[in-house]
């Protein structure tokens, strides 16, 4: 959907390049494999490459031979870089995940504070923000950074009516360590299989650790499950492999991290199972996104008990940050919670927080197709 939004004018702009800073290695890449599928001449820039490689890449973008350029916020800040860039016809620069610009976003990046001097360095290039997740506020906070003046903002749909969107208790037993599968993690057993309903049904189960996807998985695959962890400290290697077996195969399940998500385009994904709650709604909107782009229903489920909050609040107590950050991962954090607990229709919740209700679109769900909304509920509801 976003890609295409600035991949079909760099498709149409003939001799000259658009830049894309793109924040993490994986989803460089697999754009531009996607890219190169279709003949359209796009390459990537990271550390990865071998410096001569990085050179070849770069003549071409000099000569006109590229459509797009793939690149880190760091990279594209680098006064060697930089140096390069001013020698490119450049038609437009575009920040991917641009809700990194924000503090008030969920998944800030200090690196992307510096792409304002975009602006200053190519005052006559157009700058596009693209991000699937943008509250009022953080749309605010991308055009100060950025320096746009004038400027237009498309702001699509956010709901998925077809995503079944639930929130379950999740059991908490504190002498379940003494058993074979702790109590927590059977209700991600019995969760994923009460989901299930054909062999070839496959999806996405996020957990808040390395130590828990790596748990998780084992337990799954131990009661004859398809599963598989990925986490941010796995090498690049592991991490491809991970994510090949997910997209190639049926009924795969990841377990994984928020490492995991940005770039994932499986269009059959049937359910993603939290099993702690999410530390944000853009977050939560973000990785239950992955479930049914094909159109067809899918089921996004919560495991969530009231003390996950607390569990934040501790963590992001331990962290180095400041006094602004603190105060918007906590309050994310805080919402997050009131979406688990509220009885009302989760969709419109969602809209709701994203500036998007209007007055004839309040009350149910179409399809009843929350566990509030719903006249019959399947499995256990979370009261």
């Amino acid at each position: 959907g976003k890609s295409l939004c600035y991949q079909l004018p760099a498709i149409m702009d003939r001799d000259r390049l658009t830049v894309v800073i793109c924040p993490l290695k994986a989803l460089m890449r697999d754009q531009v494999a996607d890219l190169n599928k279709r003949d359209i001449a796009a390459e990537y820039i990271n550390g990865d490459l071998y410096p001569n490689d990085a050179d070849a890449i770069l003549r071409n973008a000099m000569t006109g031979r590229l459509r797009l350029l793939y690149v880190s916020p760091e990279r594209c800040m680098d006064p060697g870089f930089m140096h390069h860039l001013q020698r490119c016809n450049i038609a437009r620069f575009v920040i991917d995940e641009a809700h990194c610009i924000s503090q008030w976003g969920h998944d800030f990046r200090p690196a992307y504070k510096r792409l304002g001097d975009l602006r200053v360095l190519f005052p006559g290039v157009p700058i596009g923000c693209f991000t699937a997740t943008a509250r009022l506020q953080v749309q605010d906070e991308i055009a100060k950074t950025m320096g746009l003046r004038n400027h237009s903002i498309y702001v699509g749909d956010c709901d998925r009516p077809n995503l079944r969107l639930e929130v379950r208790r999740r059991p908490t037993d504190p002498n379940s360590r003494n058993n074979s599968i702790d109590a927590s993690d059977k209700a991600v057993l019995e969760t994923l299989r009460s989901l299930i309903t054909h062999w070839q049904d496959g999806g996405i189960i996020y957990c808040p650790t390395r130590y828990d996807t790596v748990r998780i998985a084992q337990m799954l695959h131990d009661n004859d499950e398809p599963a598989r962890s990925y986490h941010g400290e796995m090498s690049d290697v592991e991490r491809r492999a991970t994510q090949d077996w997910f997209m190639n195969t049926e009924g795969a399940i990841a377990v994984a991290t928020i490492a995991f998500g940005m770039g994932i385009n499986k269009p059959n994904v049937r359910f993603v199972i939290h099993s702690f709650m999410p530390s944000a709604i853009e977050t939560y909107h973000q990785e239950i996104g992955r479930a049914g782009r094909d159109g067809d229903p899918a089921t996004c489920v919560i495991l969530y008990d009231p003390s996950d909050l607390d569990v934040w609040m501790d963590r992001f107590s331990g962290e180095d940050m400041d006094a602004v950050r603190f105060e918007a991962l906590a309050g994310s954090a805080g919402q997050m919670a009131d979406y688990c607990d509220d009885g009302g229709c989760r969709h419109q919740w969602i809209r709701s927080y994203f500036d998007q209700v209007e007055p004839d679109t309040a009350g149910q769900c179409i399809d009843n197709a929350c566990d509030n909304c719903a006249t019959v509920n399947v499995g256990e509801k979370y009261v």
